[in-house]
């Protein structure tokens, strides 16, 4: 019983003293409740704060992304844009390529017929060096066809000869040959003026002829043009002072 009683005093102290503790405590317990929700507080300020920032910066973020997507799909209009052009130039260029290699493999052919337009246009002119200009068309022929001649060179080479058969027609000039008229080979001399006329003068200057293009022969001239068609032949010879000369040149048709 001893026992009992004591052990129910000891209880009855333990509690009246805790209450009395706890009292005690009271106001250092509340007090750091208020701490700490006053530290909770600033805690979600901060938080608060944070996030403020952090959607200010994702507003910001958000409109950067807009302007380069709109970036991006006005690059995007440009490279379809540019890529249609390039499309377009390497059409260009296949065509182009075609053509070249078209042209390519017939330059041998054009460059030809060139050579043969030429020779039958000295052919219809006057006979002036003949065999020599008719020779070097030939060789000319031979030139462009043979296959280890360079393309540039073939084309230099058919151009000079146009250019020698166009001095031809510029220039007025007086030769000695050898002619035949009627079956009868006549020493004299050739006058040509350009490739409008071609005469023919003795040296006794008993006879001259003008050279036909359509017929292919010498014929004499009217006595008319006589004495200019001297004149003129004297003039190039350096005889006489050069002075306007009256030749009946005509015109000439081609064939």
């Amino acid at each position: 019983m001893k026992k009992i009683a004591l052990s129910l005093g000891l209880l009855i102290f333990m509690i009246f003293t805790e209450g009395i503790f706890a009292k005690e405590n009271l106001p250092e317990k509340v007090l750091n409740t208020q701490k700490k929700i006053y530290k909770n507080k600033n805690k979600l300020y901060s938080a608060k704060e944070e996030w403020d920032e952090e959607k200010i910066q994702l507003k910001e973020d958000f409109l950067r992304l807009g302007e380069s997507l709109t970036e991006l799909r006005q690059q995007t209009k440009t490279l379809e844009y540019k890529k249609e052009i390039v499309k377009k130039e390497i059409e260009e260029l296949k065509l182009s390529d075609a053509a070249f290699k078209k042209l390519e493999n017939s330059l041998e052919e054009l460059l030809f017929d060139s050579l043969e337009k030429l020779r039958k246009l000295i052919l219809f002119y006057q006979p002036y060096f003949l065999k020599e200009r008719l020779d070097r068309i030939q060789h000319l022929k031979e030139f462009v066809l043979s296959k280890d001649n360079s393309d540039s060179e073939k084309i230099r080479r058919v151009i000079e000869a146009y250019k020698i058969e166009a001095d031809f027609a510029r220039f007025a000039d007086v030769t000695d040959v050898d002619v035949e008229i009627d079956g009868k080979e006549l020493s004299g001399q050739l006058l040509r003026i350009g490739n409008l006329a071609e005469f023919f003068i003795t040296p006794d200057q008993g006879y001259i002829a003008k050279y036909n293009n359509l017929t292919k022969k010498y014929e004499p001239v009217d006595k008319r043009y006589i004495e200019e068609i001297v004149k003129a032949s004297e003039i190039l010879n350096g005889k006489r002072i050069p002075a306007l000369c009256t030749l009946p040149v005509g015109s000439i048709k081609l064939p």
